[in-house]
C-alpha cells in the first residue's frame, strides 16, 4: 500500500511538473510580433503593383500618371511624354569642403565613366509629389533600373498613396518595340538613357582598338621584316624579340 501511495504521489508530481512546463511553453510562443511586422510591411507592398514593360502603355491608357524620379541628366536624355519629373535624388551642388570632396571623388571613380553627377537625397520629394497628386491617384513611378522607383514607391505608400505601380527593371527594359502608344522626348532611346560617359562609347572604342590590333598582327605576319622594323622604331629595340 505504501508503495502504491508513493507511486501515486510521484505521478501527481510528474503531472504537475508537465502541466507547468506545458504552461510555460504555451506562454513563451508569441510569434505575433513578427506577424505584425510582416503585416505592416505587406500592407506597403500591397499598395504597389510591379508590372512588366509590355504592360506600361496599357497602364497609361487606363489613366496612370507617370512620375519620373530619375536625375535631371537621365531625364534630359530621354523621357516619356507628359511625364511629371520629381527626382528622388538631386545633383549635389553644395560648395562646402566635404561636398566638394564627395563630388570630386565621385567624378574620379564613376562619374566620368558613366556620365553621372554626385547626388544627394531630395528631402522635398514627398512634399512635391503630394502637391502634384492626390493620395488615391493612379501613379506609375519610374526610374532607369527600377531601384529608385521601388524606394520612392515604398516611401509614397507609407505616406498614404494607395494606387502605385513600378516597372520591373525600370526603363532599361522598355525597348522601343514595347512603347506602343507611348511617345518619348529626348535624343536617346529611353532604354539607353542610363548610358553616358565612356560607357556610352565602350563598344565603339573596343571595336576600334580591336581592329587596330588585328591589322597590326596581320601586317607583322605578312611582312615580318617590315613589321619588326616598325615595332623597333615605335617601341624601342628591346621590345622586339
Amino acid at each position: 500500500m505504501q508503495t502504491m501511495a508513493t507511486s501515486s504521489v510521484s505521478n501527481v508530481r510528474s503531472l504537475g511538473a508537465r502541466s507547468r512546463v506545458a504552461s510555460s511553453v504555451s506562454v513563451r510562443a508569441p510569434a505575433r510580433r513578427s506577424v505584425v511586422a510582416r503585416g505592416s510591411k505587406l500592407a506597403v507592398w500591397n499598395k504597389i503593383d510591379y508590372v512588366a514593360p509590355s504592360k506600361v502603355a496599357k497602364l497609361v491608357e487606363e489613366g496612370y500618371a507617370v512620375l519620373d524620379v530619375r536625375t535631371n541628366i537621365q531625364f534630359d536624355r530621354s523621357h516619356l511624354k507628359n511625364t511629371t519629373h520629381i527626382p528622388l535624388f538631386k545633383e549635389d551642388d553644395a560648395t562646402d569642403p566635404q561636398s566638394l570632396l564627395n563630388q570630386q571623388l565621385h567624378r574620379g571613380a564613376v562619374g566620368s565613366q558613366f556620365g553621372t553627377a554626385h547626388t544627394v537625397r531630395n528631402d522635398r520629394f514627398e512634399e512635391l509629389v503630394s502637391a502634384k497628386f492626390a493620395k488615391d491617384d493612379k501613379v506609375l513611378v519610374c526610374c532607369q533600373q527600377g531601384l529608385r522607383s521601388n524606394t520612392a514607391a515604398q516611401d509614397l505608400a507609407k505616406a498614404g498613396f494607395t494606387d502605385l505601380a513600378c516597372i520591373e527593371g525600370g526603363f532599361n527594359t522598355l525597348k522601343d518595340d514595347l512603347l506602343g502608344s507611348l511617345e518619348t522626348e529626348g535624343p536617346e532611346p529611353i532604354s539607353k538613357a542610363g548610358l553616358g560617359g565612356l560607357v556610352k562609347y565602350q563598344k565603339t572604342i573596343s571595336f576600334t582598338i580591336g581592329g587596330i590590333l588585328f591589322a597590326a598582327y596581320a601586317f607583322i605576319q605578312l611582312f615580318p621584316e617590315q613589321g619588326t622594323t616598325l615595332l623597333a622604331a615605335t617601341f624601342g629595340p628591346n621590345v622586339v624579340p
